[in-house]
């Protein structure tokens, strides 16, 4: 009987430990626990110190690698900081750049404003019209238009215009103080050029006009470039016999020679030559040329 017994209450305990932690309720109504409730309570007490202990061991790396970490994020703020140093430098070379360039567009446009001034345009476009004018008078038909005839064309055009730039550049050098009171918006008076640049342009263009007339082998063209030189220079020049503008018939006669006589008999001659047809007689093109000399 006691066996029995003993047997039974063996086997309800180890069901009670398999089922977990339960409560019992004593007949004056406290709770307690039984015994495999105390169990669990030791082992989550078990966890719990388990747990604490990783955190100090997590706390205690942490603690270890915060060097490490600074040392890193130092660094990555002075990358940053040194991007930045050098986005800063970029954009100021950058609007270096900008203004340099915009200052150099800006001097050029002065310049370029101040050369056209001081080729005096509108003597520019009456040469122009001029010239293309008389050389069309010896074309008679659409064949007589070819490309030695052409050449001939823009060699007299651009020997004419580099002797036009050479009279009124030559001109405006002698004038620089009549013309600061006269015509003050001229290069030479307002003081864009200086006396130095007007001389070199004056001269560079010269020797272009004859450069281009010798090498087009054109006598009458050679003629008109010759005999405008010489006007051109006693016009303006001050010297003694010479300064012809001072005289209003001497610079009249300068001005309508040139003009109506020598730029249309000289230039049409050249072309004349140039197209092969003889509007004139070999006689009357003696006549001519020894005229023009």
């Amino acid at each position: 009987m006691q066996a029995t017994t003993a047997a039974a209450a063996a086997a309800q305990l180890l069901t009670d430990t398999r089922r977990g932690p339960r409560c019992s309720r004593a007949r004056l109504g406290a709770t307690r626990l039984s015994w495999p409730g105390r169990f669990a309570v030791e082992a989550f007490a078990g966890r719990c110190q388990s747990a604490t202990t990783v955190t100090h061991r997590f706390s205690a790396i942490s603690q270890a690698t915060s060097p490490r970490r600074k040392a890193r994020r130092q660094c990555s703020d002075d990358q940053s900081a040194l991007q930045a140093g050098c986005s800063k430098v970029n954009r100021d070379q950058h609007g270096y750049d900008v203004n340099w360039f915009e200052e150099i567009s800006q001097e050029v446009s002065k310049k370029l404003r101040a050369f056209y001034q001081f080729c005096r345009p509108h003597t520019i476009f009456g040469t122009i019209i001029g010239i293309t004018s008389v050389s069309l008078l010896p074309m008679k038909s659409i064949d007589d238009f070819t490309a030695t005839v052409l050449k001939g064309y823009l060699e007299a055009l651009a020997a004419a215009l580099c002797m036009n730039i050479y009279v009124v550049g030559l001109n405006q050098l002698y004038d620089i103080q009549i013309d600061k009171i006269n015509k003050p918006g001229l290069p030479l008076a307002a003081g864009e050029f200086s006396v130095a640049t007007g001389v070199f342009l004056v001269v560079t263009f010269l020797i272009m006009s004859f450069s281009i007339g010798i090498h087009s082998g054109s006598v009458p063209l050679m003629y008109a470039l010759v005999v405008s030189f010489l006007l051109g220079s006693a016009y303006s020049i001050e010297a003694p016999l010479l300064r012809w503008k001072r005289h209003a018939l001497l610079a009249a006669s300068c001005i309508l020679f040139v003009r109506a006589i020598l730029v249309q008999l000289a230039f049409f001659a050249h072309m004349q030559v140039l197209s092969k047809v003889h509007i004139f007689s070999s006689t009357e093109n003696s006549y001519l040329f020894g005229f023009l000399c």
